[in-house]
């Protein structure tokens, strides 16, 4: 059995190169950043990039097709780690953050943890993020109502005039 104190370092270090590879991706990356990003993984990953509420991702091309999704509305501009530990078997290691996102344009301050076990290769075979997603519900829902009152054409009503 690896001893946890010697395993945690490395595996936090590739938790971090991986959030790395994720936070330099748009969706006009090349191929070559996706594999970047995809060479953490496990072939048969699962990952709940959303939070627990919501759909895993099973898989590698799952994983792409989901982040390429969420990067429509999500940016991560710093990963900003709170702590950090590692369970006793050395596999599965936590994070608690309070990240600083763009929601639709819109700057977030985001507490999250995240739990990610890794398999014998040193792979993330698990992703689970947990948080509250009413913050991110809520810039939604203000964008939606800016743009409902913004009218079809996405221009301000004009004021009535008062005679």
């Amino acid at each position: 059995m690896t001893d946890p104190i010697l395993q945690a370092p490395a595996l936090h270090q590739t938790l971090s190169e991986w959030w790395d590879a994720i936070i330099g991706l748009t969706l006009d990356s090349p191929q070559s950043a996706w594999d970047a990003m995809t060479a953490f993984l496990a072939e048969d990953c699962v990952l709940y990039f959303g939070g627990m509420d919501a759909p895993a991702s099973k898989g590698i091309d799952a994983v792409i097709a989901d982040l390429k999704k969420t990067l429509v509305y999500w940016k991560m501009l710093q990963r900003r780690v709170i702590v950090h530990g590692l369970d006793a078997s050395a596999t599965t290691v936590f994070a608690t953050m309070n990240n600083h996102l763009e929601i639709l344009g819109e700057p977030l301050d985001y507490p999250e943890t995240e739990v990610v076990t890794f398999n014998e290769a040193g792979k993330i075979a698990r992703y689970e993020l947990y948080c509250d997603p009413s913050p991110i519900k809520a810039v939604f829902a203000a964008k939606h109502e800016a743009s409902r009152s913004a009218g079809p054409s996405g221009l301000q009503p004009a004021s009535p005039r008062t005679i």
